[in-house]
């Protein structure tokens, strides 16, 4: 995919520029949906509450039909080690979010499906404002596509059961 603007970043963060276009497209695909999400979804007021409240509001079979565990599972693979929090889970910057007690419950095991969606909207969340506010780039962005993807996977499902 050629871009001005992807040009231009590859030359003034040259790791950027090494990253496989897949992960490129990962980046812009999660920026340019959770945009679309908090709009529809959070009334362009992302915060934990908001996510609360609007998980809350899902039906339960909507809750239920999605394959929240298999998110879950990769949180807690990345995020834990050993029934402990990893490095990366200290990344996240969780604390800046009030350090959401779903996302303790669903990485350290007792969440029912409403607490995992949440705490999984909880980490997009962290995804969000660390991107946005330029904290992914203290590690050039690298490592991140998975992440994307997957986020980028859960966020597509519930714009599909909004509309």
């Amino acid at each position: 995919m050629e871009s001005e603007t992807l040009d231009w970043l590859s030359e003034k963060a040259p790791a950027f520029g090494e990253l496989p276009e897949r992960e490129k497209m990962a980046i812009m695909d999660f920026a340019l949906l959770w945009s679309f999400f908090e709009s529809r979804c959070l009334g362009n007021k992302a915060n934990i509450p908001q996510i609360r409240d609007y998980a809350q509001q899902l039906p339960h079979t909507t809750v239920n039909s999605y394959e929240i565990d298999q998110i879950s599972s990769y949180f807690r693979a990345r995020y834990t080690e050993n029934g402990e929090y990893s490095y990366r889970y200290h990344h996240l910057r969780l604390e800046r979010s009030g350090n959401p007690q779903e996302v303790t419950a669903m990485l350290l095991g007792g969440a029912d499906h409403r607490e995992a969606l949440i705490g999984c909207l909880a980490i997009l969340y962290r995804y969000r404002n660390n991107l946005f506010h330029g904290e992914k780039w203290e590690h050039e962005i690298q490592g991140q596509q998975e992440n994307f993807e997957r986020a980028t996977s859960l966020l597509r499902w519930l714009m599909d059961q909004h509309t």
